[in-house]
């Protein structure tokens, strides 16, 4: 018997707690950007904001062009957040 306030989980539609779901953002964010810049983003780290509506990227690039790129990889993801790139260049030595 379903009763209506409970919630109810197949194999095929797993219910997701918003700490599951929030978990699960920042685990395929920071995987796909890792991928998108080929890991050439040094200390990568993805955060969500307390409301969910933002992603924030941190770590150090060597070029812009692959800052771009991990902006990009978020956005590919999760098209309906707003990407904030904190990712440093580092300067050539």
């Amino acid at each position: 018997m379903h009763r209506p306030h409970e919630s109810s989980a197949t194999p095929d539609s797993p219910v997701q707690t918003p700490r599951e779901e929030c978990h699960h953002t920042v685990t395929s964010v920071l995987r796909l950007v890792h991928a998108w810049t080929r890991g050439e983003v040094r200390n990568l780290s993805v955060t969500l904001s307390e409301c969910g509506q933002q992603v924030r990227l941190h770590g150090s690039a060597p070029s812009y062009f692959i800052k771009q790129m991990a902006q990009e990889g978020a956005r590919r993801h999760a098209p309906s957040l707003q990407v904030q790139n904190l990712i440093d260049v580092a300067e050539a030595a």
